[in-house]
Parts: C-alpha cells; structure tokens; sequence
C-alpha cells in the first residue's frame, strides 16, 4: 500500500513540473516574439538585404575564375588569328542582340553585360558594386559624360565609358531611403567596364587582360 501510494503522489509533481516546463517555454517564446517586434522596418529589412549579400557575395567569389584565365583564352584566339588585336576575346555577334539594348553573356572568367546605345556597344560587369543585382534591367540614360546605365534596385548610376560613379544609392524613394541608409559609410565602388571593338562582320570583341 506504501508502494501505491507513493506512485499517486508523484504523479500531482510531474503534472506540476509539466505545467512549469511549458510556461518556461511560452515565455521564451513570447520575448523572442517581443524582441523582433521592436526592430524597426529597416532593421529587419537591413538585417534580410546584408544576408542576402553576404550570400550572393560568398557565391560570386565561388564562381569567379581568376584573371589569368581570361588572359589564357584571349592568347589562345590570339594565336588562332581568329581576333583583330592583341589580347580582345570575341563575346558574340551583333545580331544576337536582337532587339535587347542589353545582353548578359557568360564567359570562363566571369559574367558580363553588353550594352548597346545607339551605335555604340558597351561591355561591362553584369552587377552592380552596390548590392550585386544584375543590370540586365538596367536604365539607359545620358549622363554627364554620356552613354550610361542606372541599377534598377538601389539606383546607383554609372558612367558607362570609364565605369565611375555617377550616383551612390541615392535615396529618392522609400524602399532606396532604406538601402541608401545602408551604404551611407560605404566608399562608392566603381563599375568594371572594358575596351571594346567590333569588325566589319558585327562580331563584339572585349579585353579583359589589365
């Protein structure tokens, strides 16, 4: 009987212990709630945007093959005689343009865009420096040194001939304001853009070699 009645006193403890452990939790669960809720928007859009570089960051430099390869493929077209000039490596043709003003293309030491304006082409890094987003929709506009191409996501503008900044994340909407907040401290990082030629078939060659 001894034995009995020490099993039904224990049972009340467990049950006790239980309803401890799941009020332990609620409360934990509860200040995590709290404490995510009292970020501001930016903060928490701060915190998704600077993880989704730090992302497409670490897989850029996963991908990205080392210049010397591009210098090997342009000494291999070279010797081919299948380019007009020392270190130019052919990208495509004109006609593969089609109607597009900008093409991505990608090639063994990386990924590029080629831009056409007017009857000049362009070749240049297929991201911006801001946040990495792709300029395949990028705005074409005349800017103060001509020909040039503004990032649909942060608005960083660039000059298309020399590659420098024109613009650094203004804040001139209200999802900008945010990221624009976000590079504020940030040195503005110019584009990579590179020498360009086309022959008398319409093929676009471009040097990568520095």
């Amino acid at each position: 009987s001894s034995s009995s009645s020490s099993s039904s006193s224990s049972l009340p403890a467990r049950a006790a212990r239980r309803r401890l452990d799941e009020k332990r939790r609620r409360r934990e669960v509860d200040a995590s709630a709290r404490g995510r809720r009292g970020k501001g928007i930016s903060d928490i859009i701060g915190e998704e945007i600077e993880g989704a570089e730090k992302k497409r960051e670490k897989e850029t430099k996963k991908k990205k093959t080392p210049v010397s390869e591009g210098r090997k493929m342009a000494e291999e077209f070279n010797r081919r005689k299948k380019v007009p000039r020392s270190g130019f490596l052919k990208i495509l043709n004109l006609s593969e343009l089609g109607e597009k003003n900008i093409k991505a293309v990608e090639l063994a030491n990386g990924n590029f865009c080629v831009v056409r304006v007017g009857d000049l082409i362009y070749v240049c890094d297929c991201n911006s420096t801001a946040y990495k987003y792709p300029l395949i929709d990028g705005e074409l506009f005349d800017g103060p040194g001509g020909a040039s191409i503004r990032s649909p996501f942060d608005g960083t503008s660039y000059d298309l001939t020399t590659g420098k900044v024109i613009e650094w994340c203004p804040q001139n909407t209200l999802p900008r304001k945010l990221l624009g907040k976000l590079k504020e401290n940030t040195t503005p990082v110019d584009l990579g853009v590179y020498p360009v030629m086309v022959d008398e078939d319409g093929d676009i060659y471009a040097s990568f070699v520095p």
